[in-house]
């Protein structure tokens, strides 16, 4: 028989809205409140979440506004979008044969040699003449380095081939990026011959814009390839790049998403004389990319050359072996013997320097997770992000058509 509290408790629960109650938990003696839920999940029913804030689409996120991107700025995207609040980004490329990279690294690796004179006034004229033209992009940057290499033991001083002087050894340019610093520290140990070929003060930093001027209003790309005109017997510039890059190894010397451009200027080709260790040991393309994207996310590297296709200087032509790089980089070449205005041979290479080579993205932040990618606002899954270096790579971009990408991430 129930109890009389049975029969209370039964009475309240059919009598509340609230409380669904079952007489068989309220028994006789001692019955009690059941710890049931009130309506099991059924097998295959989903139950509902709230939003996850990291997988919000950025194009419904009220913060979102356009990121400035200057010279300083990371990655390769033509225009970023942000939302703080959220870590939210969105990126957007370009890629295709009309396609140019907004950030170039345009690195000049001049022959310092008795020879070049003329040659290096011609570039420094036509490179002056062209640095307030709209044919570089707006994020390019420029930096100088020689032709000189060093000893492979001991990359500080000069190699046994090189020809020396007092100084050589502190030498702007040699195996690394001119400035003022460099210069100003050639000067205090170097002979008053030599000093007077380094009489206009360098930039301050290693890296500066075309149009870009000294303290005394003067051009940073005629400061920094000031030349001693030495003899210096071997004019090795592909060796000299990959002794760079070892000399700099653990270091990034390129901006992060930069499409790296490399150019000649000589009066001959690597190595520049008959040495048989520089002539045996010249360095492959697939080497100097090795060590490059050891240390730097770059997403891509092109060369170009002013350099001689026959004898048309004191220097005997020593082979052909800058023009092979140009080739598989689809870069640009003419000879300086040739060709009296070099303005005109400039231009065309920014043209060609500008276009990436294949479909590597990099984004301004680290990404953390990839939400999703767009070609020409579809979604694609075919992309691959490292993220030890930061790069997306898209396999089915097309070569032959204009295509814009956009990658939405968490950072």
């Amino acid at each position: 028989m129930q109890s009389q509290f049975g029969k209370h408790a039964l009475l309240i629960c059919l009598l509340s809205s609230f409380v669904a109650c079952d007489s068989a938990n309220f028994g006789g003696e001692g019955g009690g409140l059941s710890t049931k839920k009130d309506n099991p999940k059924k097998e295959n029913e989903q139950i509902a979440t709230a939003p996850d804030d990291q997988e919000k689409d950025i194009d419904d996120v009220d913060q979102i506004k356009p990121v400035e991107l200057d010279n300083t700025s990371d990655g390769n995207a033509t225009s970023v979008f942000d939302d703080v609040e959220a870590g939210l980004r969105k990126e957007v490329f370009s890629f295709g044969p009309k396609a140019k990279a907004p950030m170039v690294d345009f690195v000049f690796v001049i022959d310092n040699s008795v020879s070049m004179q003329e040659i290096l006034t011609n570039t420094a004229s036509g490179f002056d003449s062209l640095a307030n033209d709209d044919v570089w992009p707006t994020r390019s940057m420029i930096s100088v380095m020689s032709t000189m290499v060093g000893d492979r033991s001991n990359l500080t001083k000069t190699h046994p081939g090189i020809s020396r002087y007092n100084g050589i050894d502190s030498e702007p340019g040699f195996l690394d990026f001119v400035d003022e610093k460099s210069i100003k520290s050639f000067r205090s140990v170097a002979a008053k011959g030599v000093l007077d070929k380094w009489s206009i003060d360098g930039c301050a930093g290693k890296w500066f814009k075309p149009e870009e001027k000294n303290a005394n209003g003067q051009s940073c790309f005629k400061s920094h390839t000031q030349s001693t005109n030495h003899a210096v017997g071997c004019e090795a510039g592909i060796t000299a790049v990959a002794q760079f890059l070892e000399k700099n190894k653990g270091k990034s010397r390129f901006r992060k998403g930069a499409l790296v451009n490399i150019i000649f200027v000589s009066d001959t080709h690597d190595p520049g004389c008959d040495n048989k260790d520089l002539k045996n040991n010249i360095p492959s393309l697939d080497a100097i990319k090795t060590k490059l994207s050891a240390d730097n996310s770059v997403v891509g590297l092109k060369f170009h050359a002013l350099a001689p296709d026959d004898k048309c200087t004191s220097e005997d032509l020593n082979g052909e072996s800058y023009f092979p790089l140009i080739t598989a980089t689809k870069g640009l070449k003419n000879d300086p013997c040739k060709i009296k205005d070099y303005s005109a041979f400039i231009k065309d290479m920014v043209v060609e320097a500008v276009k990436p080579e294949s479909g590597v993205f990099i984004m301004s932040k680290t990404p953390t997770k990839i939400l999703k990618v767009l070609v020409d606002g579809k979604a694609v899954t075919d992309y691959v992000f490292e993220k030890d270096t930061g790069i997306l790579t898209i396999s089915s971009l097309s070569n032959t058509s204009d295509q814009k990408i956009e990658v939405t991430y968490k950072y």
